[in-house]
């Protein structure tokens, strides 16, 4: 099987250091680089042109501890990247079939399907029902490659993250009203409307809640991904109450090691996250009916939204 090679300039990206660590590590994922609207370096050749590799975009395991459990609808993120580690995103292929292998050895064919609506690169989601704990192995062929990664997935119970069927966690987000020493609430270009109302307000006034935590003028990576803007352009509130926690109390603070835990946000220990961003959508009763994480695009945001019926 072909390896990932070392990942040599990578875009870098504000990791949560104080929580455990984040293996949302860019794609190691041939063809000349480029840079999108914000910035971050991404690869303009065909993926038909070199050598192409498959990598996790989400905390698999291996590199930090897994942040997937077993469950229905289990999703891992991957992403498509040249030899140089940029990611791809011309000539990408539609799908990307492959082997699944279990802990205890049982196999079934799956099919990744290309998500891009909406951001500058494209990811791969590979949903599956977890029923057991372990390491995963998933076999691909990617242009003509044979390749293989390993991810591992855990205890719920263990991993302390609300999961789809568990209860939204009741915690103060900063408002246009207060703050609560968050500077500044929204770090989009111009202030999104989701900061009229804290979290804790709403989860039991009988209406759904969406609930966006993230930093976008803190995302430094194309599979980060204009996640609130997209949100925006969906327009839930008139069906939910919509809500936008920014990652750090002072953005501004932050250095190349990371953020120090005074400069975390509340959300984010309430949550347990040591990684942005994540999406989850609860129903009228507080129950989680979807959760995105990591790298999610226009079309699953909605899909994930119509889980409210």
């Amino acid at each position: 099987m072909d390896t990932c090679p070392p990942a040599a300039g990578l875009p870098r990206r504000r990791f949560l250091l104080a929580t455990g660590g984040l293996a949302l590590a860019a794609a190691c994922s041939g063809g000349e680089s480029s840079s999108d609207s914000t910035g971050n370096s991404v690869s303009s050749g065909d993926a038909s042109d070199g050598t192409v590799f498959l990598q996790s975009l989400f905390a698999d395991g291996v590199r930090a501890p897994t942040s997937l459990a077993t469950g229905l609808g289990t999703r891992a993120v991957f992403g498509l990247a040249d030899a140089d580690g940029l990611p791809m995103v011309n000539g990408v292929p539609a799908t990307i079939e492959g082997t699944l292998t279990t802990p205890e050895g049982t196999t079934s064919s799956v099919v990744l399907p290309e998500r891009s609506a909406g951001l500058a690169a494209a990811h791969y989601p590979l949903v599956f029902d977890a029923t057991e704990e372990g390491s995963y192995t998933l076999d691909v062929t990617v242009a003509g490659q044979d390749q293989q990664t390993q991810f591992v997935v855990g205890n719920p119970a263990d991993l302390g993250l609300v999961q789809v069927g568990d209860p939204l966690r009741s915690v103060a987000t900063p408002t246009v009203d207060d703050a609560r020493g968050v500077d500044p609430i929204c770090t989009r270009f111009e202030p999104c409307p989701f900061h009229e109302v804290s979290l804790d307000m709403v989860l039991d006034n009988g209406r759904p809640t969406v609930l966006m935590i993230a930093t976008p003028g803190f995302c430094q990576t194309v599979s980060c991904g204009p996640v609130v803007d997209l949100l925006i352009e969906l327009n839930p509130e008139a069906t939910a109450d919509v809500i936008h926690a920014e990652v750090y109390t002072d953005p501004q603070q932050l250095t190349a090691e990371g953020p120090t835990p005074d400069l975390l946000a509340p959300v984010v220990s309430a949550y347990n996250l040591a990684f942005e961003p994540s999406l989850l959508v609860a129903a009228a009763d507080g129950t989680v009916t979807a959760r995105l994480d990591y790298s999610f695009d226009r079309d699953e945001i909605a899909e994930a939204l119509a889980t409210l019926g």
